[in-house]
C-alpha cells in the first residue's frame, strides 16, 4: 500500500490500485563459480567448486587439469573421437515463471587441431536414469578454423545430447588458436509455451526460440561440456553460472498502470501549479 503526499501538504487517495500495476524483477546472483585455483585432480575426477568428471569418453580424449592465460583451468581433449564432463549444480534450478533464465560465462582456448564447425559444446541439463535420458539445451560451438556455431535443443531420452547434429541458429566465424575467447549461454523463459536460447561462442553472437513440447526440460540441474568427433583440445576457466537471485525483487509499473499513474501525477502537478 503506497501513500503519496503532494507539495501542498495535502493528502492524497491512498493508491492501492498501484499494487496491481508492478511487477517484480528478478535480480542476478551467481549460483556457483568456479576458477579451479584450488582444484586438484584424482582418479579422472576434477575436485573444485563444481565436481567435474570422470570424463566419460568414446575414443581417447582426456579430462585433466592445466592452464589458460597463466592461471589453472579444465582441460579436455588431447586425443580423438569424442568426450563429454558433466558437474551438478547445488540446487535445481526451474524456468517457471516468464523472466526465469540460467547463464553460464566463462573463459576457452583451443590448441586448434582438425577444422569443423560444432566442436565445444556447453549447456545445461536435466539429470536422467543414465546420461542419455538426460534433457536439455546447449550451444554448439567452434574451433580453430572456419565453421559455424549452433544452438541445440537435446529432447530425445535414446541418444547421448551431445552427438545429435540437429540444431538452429547457424552462424560462421573464426576462432584462432591458443587466443583466449569469451564465451556465454543463456536459457530463458520468455512465454508461457517458449524458451529463449542466446549465447556467444568467442565473439559470434546467437539467438533462437525453442517451443515447449513434451520432452522439453524447463528445470536444470546439471552443466555439461564436451567435445564431438574431433582432434583438438578445449581450455575452460573462470566459469561462472548466474539465475535469479529468490527473494530481491525491484518494481516497475508497466503498461496500463504507468500510464495511469503518469496522468495523474500531471493532473496533480497542474493543481499544485495553479
Amino acid at each position: 500500500m503506497t501513500t503519496i503526499r503532494w507539495r501542498t501538504g495535502r493528502r492524497s487517495k491512498t493508491l492501492g490500485w498501484l499494487a496491481g500495476c508492478l511487477i517484480p524483477l528478478g535480480v542476478h546472483a551467481a549460483l556457483v563459480t568456479d576458477n579451479f585455483d584450488t582444484a586438484t585432480f584424482s582418479g579422472g575426477v576434477i575436485y573444485s567448486t563444481l565436481t567435474y568428471g570422470p570424463a566419460i569418453a568414446s575414443n581417447t580424449h582426456t579430462l585433466s587439469l592445466g592452464t589458460l592465460a597463466g592461471s589453472p583451468a579444465m582441460v579436455i581433449g588431447g586425443g580423438t573421437g569424442s568426450i563429454y564432463v558433466k558437474a551438478s549444480l547445488p540446487s535445481t534450478v526451474s524456468l517457471d515463471n516468464l523472466g526465469d533464465f540460467i547463464q553460464m560465462d566463462f573463459q576457452f582456448s583451443t590448441t586448434g587441431g582438425t577444422n569443423g564447425n560444432r566442436v565445444l559444446r556447453y549447456g545445461f541439463f536435466q539429470s536422467g536414469t543414465t546420461d542419455d535420458e538426460a534433457l536439455g539445451f546447449f550451444l554448439a560451438g567452434q574451433n580453430a578454423g572456419s565453421g559455424n556455431s549452433l544452438l541445440m535443443a537435446d529432447t530425445s531420452t535414446s541418444a547421448n545430447p551431445f552427438y545429435t547434429t540437429a540444431g538452429s541458429a547457424g552462424t560462421s566465424g573464426s576462432i584462432t588458436a591458443d587466443a583466449v575467447y569469451d564465451a556465454w549461454f543463456r536459457i530463458e523463459r520468455t512465454s508461457a509455451t517458449e524458451l529463449t536460447l542466446s549465447g556467444n561462442h568467442g565473439g559470434t553472437s546467437l539467438s533462437t526460440t525453442h517451443t515447449i513440447g513434451p520432452s522439453s526440460a524447463t528445470s536444470f540441474d546439471e552443466v555439461w561440456f564436451g567435445i564431438q568427433n574431433r582432434t583438438t583440445t578445449f581450455r575452460i576457466d573462470n566459469l561462472v553460472v548466474t539465475i535469479p537471485e529468490p527473494g530481491a525483487t525491484a518494481f516497475l509499473a508497466v503498461g496500463f498502470g504507468s500510464a495511469f499513474l503518469i496522468r495523474r501525477l500531471r493532473r496533480a502537478a497542474a493543481r499544485v501549479a495553479r
